[in-house]
């Protein structure tokens, strides 16, 4: 069987990645861009890592990724991960207490996770929310380097005798054995299976094949770095406020707040200093032991939203095609565990689901 993945974003990596260990047989190739494409999620990405998810089906997905980077030194050593509690804050008015999430946790991060309440995340993390917010405090959790991975895997996916070929995919269509064809300036090339895990060039390349477009939306991923003095916080996500963060380095901060700018295509968004100072605002408040130094660079890209709020394969029009992209963002957290079940439904194997 031949299998193309479109994209060579953390989760197309990984995904071939995943192909090759369960059958070495298959034939896969990796269709990747010419160069780097504006937006490009994956080389921003902040890595954040833990087994918390509000959503309980995230929440599997990210204990399972969490839970293999820990086992396999190698995986870790490629991801550059580093181990730091993570804090997750929510308005306990709105959110009840996640029992099932918890429970997941406790099965594949044995102990890691607890309840913290408002008085408990000032005194032990330095993060001041109301008084009504209870947070999920994980001591197995951390943050990985998503371009480091990939660049790994890459190496790997290639020992294993997959295929790395550089095009940028105009077009698919059926092939008339059956299969896919995906239409490329400079030539067509057919497989049996095609994957798209095209991000946010996810619902443009549908629509310019005639397919239905339920493709993921696109969204603005910005945050800012500085470096800071202080008490740092650990890894941290404040739902009350918005805020998110973790540490970088030995005096480094990131910081960020969710973006409400959409677009078609990463061409149409741009950075937003009113972003930025949200977060600024934010951080002053939430974070009063932390002083912002020196403002060192903004990083924005984009990247793929859909409701599902999954990272999982997704039928299309044509029955050998599929799409695989995040779906609200963040795909570091779950791309280890998504690749592996949507590399074991491609191959015949038990359902993604």
């Amino acid at each position: 069987m031949r299998i193309c993945v479109v994209g060579t974003g953390i989760a197309g990596t990984l995904l071939a990645w995943h192909l090759l260990r369960a059958d070495p047989k298959t034939e896969v190739e990796l269709l990747a861009a010419p160069g780097e494409l504006p937006g490009e999620a994956t080389a921003a990405s902040g890595g954040l890592v833990r087994g918390y998810e509000p959503d309980p089906a995230a929440c599997r997905l990210a204990c399972e990724s969490l839970a293999e980077l820990r086992s396999d030194a190698r995986l870790a050593r490629w991801a550059e991960y580093r181990e730091g509690a993570s804090v997750y804050a929510h308005d306990g008015r709105e959110t009840p207490q996640p029992v099932e999430q918890l429970a997941l946790i406790d099965k594949h991060l044995t102990g890691s996770a607890d309840l913290a309440d408002a008085a408990a995340l000032g005194r032990d993390h330095g993060i001041t929310v109301p008084g009504y917010a209870y947070a999920v405090v994980e001591r197995a959790a951390g943050h990985i380097r998503p371009a480091r991975l990939r660049e790994a895997v890459t190496r790997d996916v290639l020992d294993r005798g997959g295929s790395l070929v550089t095009g940028l995919a105009h077009r698919v269509l059926a092939s008339p054995d059956g299969g896919v064809a995906v239409d490329c300036p400079d030539a067509e090339r057919r497989y049996d299976l095609v994957v798209l895990a095209t991000g946010w060039r996810t619902g443009a390349l549908l629509r310019r094949s005639g397919l239905p477009a339920d493709a993921p939306r696109v969204k603005l991923i910005q945050y800012d770095l500085y470096t800071v003095s202080g008490r740092r916080p650990p890894g941290f996500v404040d739902e009350t406020s918005g805020l998110y963060g973790r540490p970088e380095g030995t005096d480094g901060m990131l910081l960020g707040v969710p973006s409400d700018s959409w677009g078609e295509t990463a061409e149409r968004l741009r950075v937003s200093p009113e972003q930025r100072a949200r977060a600024e605002g934010h951080a002053a408040t939430r974070l009063p032991g932390l002083g912002l130094v020196a403002h060192r660079r903004t990083v924005v890209a984009a990247d793929a939203y859909s409701a599902s709020g999954l990272l999982r394969l997704r039928p299309t029009g044509l029955s050998s095609l599929f799409t695989f992209t995040g779906g609200s963002g963040g795909a570091a957290k779950s791309a280890l565990a998504a690749g592996r079940r949507a590399a074991g439904l491609l191959l015949g194997g038990p359902s993604h689901d």
